[in-house]
């Protein structure tokens, strides 16, 4: 099995909603080992609105490639589109942080948003993830 950290955001005027539908399909497409609570932040740049995000820890027999490509099209599915990246209200975005102790996307890695999840799951997971 292949260990996924995977960071979750939204900050539309539904995100509660849209967080629970994308914690449902992570959950029902992957192995969830752990999850954090959800939180707020404000958005990176500060130009647009705060973000619910959240952090899980996941198993998957896929490569990290084929991962991505279905956290993709998930967005996708659920609204997220160059036109709504252009407008700053991001209806989901979910992003493939770390695969088998990993870090492909680093300098998210040590950014609030991701940080506060990660921090929360990390005495939960067993084996080796990056710190």
């Amino acid at each position: 099995m292949n260990r996924l950290i995977i960071s979750i955001g939204s900050n539309t005027s539904d995100r509660r909603e849209r967080m629970a539908k994308a914690l449902q399909w992570l959950s029902s497409t992957f192995h969830v080992i752990a999850s954090s609570n959800i939180y707020e932040t404000e958005e990176y740049h500060g130009r647009h609105a705060p973000y619910f995000n959240c952090v899980i820890c996941a198993e998957s027999n896929d490569a990290d490639t084929v991962v991505i490509s279905m956290l993709k099209d998930f967005e996708h599915r659920q609204g997220r589109t160059a036109e709504s990246k252009a407008t700053g209200l991001v209806p989901i975005d979910l992003d493939l942080m770390a695969f088998n102790g990993r870090t492909l996307r680093p300098q998210e890695f040590n950014r609030d948003y991701f940080l506060i999840g990660y921090r929360e799951i990390i005495g939960r997971i067993k084996g080796s993830v990056p710190t």
